[in-house]
Parts: structure tokens; sequence; C-alpha cells
């Protein structure tokens, strides 16, 4: 297992530190203007997704082994709280993404999709590998790792540069300056 275990240990704690921010900012969003979130998310994904995509593959028969016995830690009820959190400080004009075309196409027409939504989704595959690594810092979180990364191959990666190009958006935008009043 030395491909996620034994790579670059400080690469290792700096990725799962950048975690633990992120998934500290998502639970505490109420604490925060809108301004100061935004550029806080902003600059915790790009350093994530860089990690993220850097990591390399888990071979398929251990990957589907631990995919079958694998179960989300971060309840349901856990992600709707906090995603309604993040909702309010957002404003149904960013979380809606209105000035900038990212959603899914449906029927032909492109349907908006939410950012809380997305920065919860990378919130819950974040905090499971944080969650289990107070449990063991072996094989286990190996296994975590390697779903995790399974996870941005598949669907996370979309999600975090999803919301990067909102984040970016809206972070450089005049409208947003005016809100926070530094």
């Amino acid at each position: 297992m030395e491909h996620t275990s034994e790579g670059n240990p400080q690469e290792l704690v700096a990725f799962l530190t950048h975690c633990k921010d992120y998934c500290a900012l998502i639970e505490h969003a109420s604490e925060y203007s809108r301004g100061e979130f935004v550029r806080r998310a902003y600059g915790y994904l790009p350093n994530i997704f860089s990690y993220l995509s850097q990591m390399p593959a888990t071979p398929t028969e251990e990957l589907e082994d631990w995919l079958s016995g694998y179960t989300q830690i971060i309840s349901d009820e856990t992600v709707s709280y906090y995603e309604e959190q993040v909702r309010d400080l957002l404003g149904e004009e960013l979380d809606l993404f209105l000035h900038y075309p990212v959603g899914v196409v449906q029927d032909g027409e492109l349907q908006p999709e939410r950012l809380s939504r997305l920065l919860l989704l990378i919130y819950r595959e974040l905090g499971t590998p944080l969650l289990v690594l107070r449990e063991d810092a072996g094989e286990l979180l190996v296994a975590t790792l390697s779903i995790l990364q399974y996870a941005f191959d598949s669907y996370m990666g979309d999600a975090l540069l999803s919301a990067m190009r909102v984040l970016h958006y809206h972070k450089n935008s005049e409208a947003l300056e005016e809100q926070t009043n530094y």
C-alpha cells in the first residue's frame, strides 16, 4: 500500500490539514461573512483538488473489496443541517449559480446546481477520512483514502471544479466586494 500511505507523509499531512480546515469552515459557516466564507473555501479547494488529482489509482481488486464494505460515516441529517447553514449564508443568488453557467442539462435546458450542495458533497467525502483517522491510522485510512480517490475520479472532481469556478467568479465579482465591507 505504499502508493497512498508512504508516498510523501508531509503531503498527506498537508492534505489532511486542508481537509480538516475545509470541514471546520463548513461546520462553522454561520460564523463567517459571505465574502470571507467564499475566500476561505476558494483557498482550500484548489489544494484539495491538486492532491486528489495526483493520487495514484488503487488496484481494482483491493478497491472493490473496500467499496463493498464502505459505509458513509457522516449522516444525511448532518449534511442537511450544514447545507441549510451554507445555503442561508450564500443567499439564493450565489447558491444557485445564477451568474455562472454550471449545472445539469435536462431536456435541453440547463438546470442550475446549488453551490451549497456541491460544497456539502465535498465536505461529506473529505470528512470521512478524518473520522477514520481518529479510529485507525493504518490500513483503514489507506482504504478510505483510496475510496476518496475513486470518488474524486467518479464525481467529486467535477464537483470540486464546478464549485471552484463559481467561487472564483464570485470571489472576484464587484457585487461580492460591495457586500462584504471590510
